[in-house]
């Protein structure tokens, strides 16, 4: 389920547990990625290419 915030929502992308730890915000014309959990750092640091193509995905798409 989104989390919502006034008319903002974030769609979840990815989640661990049920809880979520890429989301997608679109404002405007406009989007912002939120990614927790250090998740970034984490999937490079471990070199772990589903994780790493999965950001790169979600941040490099449309």
């Amino acid at each position: 389920m989104p989390f919502e915030v006034g008319e903002n929502r974030i769609e979840p992308v990815g989640t661990v547990n049920g809880n979520t730890l890429i989301g997608v915000q679109k404002i405007g014309k406009g989007r912002i990625i939120w990614i927790g959990y250090n998740f970034v750092w984490y999937a490079f640091h471990l070199e772990n290419q589903g994780e790493m193509e999965l950001i790169q995905e979600v941040i490099g798409g449309s």
